[in-house]
């Protein structure tokens, strides 16, 4: 399907503090009948939220200093961490807003990942996981996160070789393919790392089109169901945008200011990501934009080809 840029934003970030909070709250009954009230799950601990924590959130003033240096949008953006989960899967989360305005230059993406080594604290295995998430979520954004090839696109992408990083993803795509349930999956990756990368994309490759499915889905497992159903939220969220996501959530958040901010956030980001908005003194080019329903001849028009810019 296709679906604006904004709305796939939106999609990814709500799909993911919709996929978190079911799990924190163990919303297993209630999303099976689509009741769930996100009036009841309002400013949950997440990344988008300001506070700084022990463990894996330890580096996080050295990310934040980052970010800021490249991008103004995100300077009011902090993140947390979430309980129990490590150093790689918060990450994961953390520089998700990093993903989203870098998804078309990957190269720009990349070399934030890899010149943040250090600051993330990670060691060049968790590093090129991270690269593999990041690329699966451009894939999303783009609308191209099919099952088959995925491995081979991600390789090719990433300028990855075959190792034990993304064999996990081998076993994802195969799984897929051969008609494999998650309960299978799970067994062939009991010997493996990432399981929790790995179930979250097989959970939106299951269910492709189908945000509610996901969620359902991701769940079921326990152990690690809060990383899962946040990750899966991620994905499907990106990929089916804003309007994937069932209509009762969608319309109870717009009602809780807290994620009102997180909407305005997006869009300023995105107007960033367009050129509309300036970095600098965060004014709007005005001049870039007609009014609305006037159409004007060609000759009145400032293009970039013309170099009147």
């Amino acid at each position: 399907m296709n679906y604006s840029l904004l709305s796939r934003f939106r999609g990814a970030w709500l799909g993911s503090l919709i996929g978190q909070q079911l799990a924190n709250h163990n919303r297993l009954i209630t999303i099976r009948e689509q009741k769930t009230s996100i009036s009841e799950l309002a400013k949950p601990k997440s990344f988008w939220r300001s506070r700084q924590s022990r463990g894996a959130a330890r580096s996080t003033p050295e990310i934040l200093s980052a970010l800021q240096e490249q991008f103004n949008v995100l300077e009011t953006l902090r993140w947390e961490s979430i309980d129990s989960v490590s150093g790689q899967e918060y990450y994961l989360l953390a520089i998700f807003p990093v993903i989203m305005y870098y998804h078309d230059d990957w190269c720009s993406l990349s070399s934030f990942i890899n010149q943040n080594r250090y600051s993330l604290q990670q060691s060049q295995k968790e590093i090129d996981n991270i690269l593999v998430w990041c690329y699966t979520v451009r894939l999303a954004l783009r609308g191209e996160l099919v099952c088959c090839g995925l491995t081979e696109r991600v390789v090719v992408g990433i300028g990855l070789k075959q190792t034990a990083s993304i064999q996990w993803l081998k076993e994802v795509e195969m799984s897929c393919l051969n008609g494999l349930n998650s309960i299978q999956l799970a067994k062939k990756l009991s010997a493996m790392e990432n399981g929790d990368l790995a179930l979250s994309l097989f959970c939106v490759l299951q269910n492709p089109e189908d945000f509610f499915l996901t969620i359902q889905q991701a769940l079921f497992w326990e152990k690690q169901t809060t990383m899962i159903t946040a990750l899966s939220g991620v994905l499907s969220g990106a990929y089916n945008g804003l309007t994937g996501i069932p209509v009762n959530w969608r319309n109870l958040s717009q009602n809780q200011d807290f994620y009102q901010q997180i909407t305005t956030k997006t869009e300023n980001m995105i107007a960033e990501w367009l050129g509309i908005e300036l970095t600098v003194n965060r004014g709007t080019l005005s001049s870039v934009i007609t009014s609305p329903r006037v159409l004007q001849p060609r000759s009145n028009l400032k293009i970039i080809s013309q170099q009147e810019y």
